[in-house]
């Protein structure tokens, strides 16, 4: 996919590959209100690998898989008084 891999979704369930060329591999903008992320497969973004500008959902994300990014694999921009809680249990 080019850009974004997955935009402005409220939640993703990945048991494959998602991957965004020049951006992001998922992309939750600021006008989201739920962010759910489940990775069993991968997820590459060629700015991030999961990104998340919420102004009103901090969010989870369960990565059981692989994310990756040149830049970062997951980028949080939220609100001040969210809180986004990341699960890493990714193979070694």
């Amino acid at each position: 996919m080019d850009r974004h891999g997955w935009r402005r979704q409220p939640d993703r369930h990945n048991f494959g590959k998602i991957i965004g060329t020049t951006a992001d591999g998922v992309y939750f903008g600021a006008n989201t209100t739920a962010v759910l992320v489940n990775n069993h497969g991968f997820i590459f973004g060629g700015d991030d690998g999961v990104e998340n500008t919420s102004d009103h959902a901090g969010g989870v994300i369960n990565n059981y898989g692989y994310i990756r990014s040149p830049v970062d694999a997951i980028y949080l921009s939220t609100d001040t008084t969210l809180t986004t809680t990341i699960l890493n249990a990714a193979p070694a």
